[in-house]
């Protein structure tokens, strides 16, 4: 900011500012953070559900899930080690 000629002359001290700048940062950061933490929730779960509905054979169509997903699935159904 004190490399600008024009923001050099209109301002007396740079860090207001870059204070503000950070604040507005952050909040954008924190926004969007809380988006996306929104939204992988909601796979997941989504996720989970299917895998249930499949398992239990409640109806769920066949073919909901893309073909890398049952792949997945039908390695964790025929793992089941004990774990969660």
């Amino acid at each position: 900011m004190t490399k600008w000629e024009k923001v050099r002359e209109s301002t007396s001290s740079p860090y207001f500012p870059c204070i503000i700048s950070g604040i507005i940062g952050y909040m954008i950061g924190a926004i969007f953070m809380s988006i996306f933490s929104f939204a992988s929730d909601t796979i997941l779960q989504c996720f989970l559900l299917d895998e249930e509905l499949g398992a239990q054979g409640k109806g769920r169509p066949p073919g909901n899930r893309p073909p890398l997903m049952n792949d997945f699935i039908d390695k964790v159904t025929n793992q089941k080690k004990g774990c969660c």
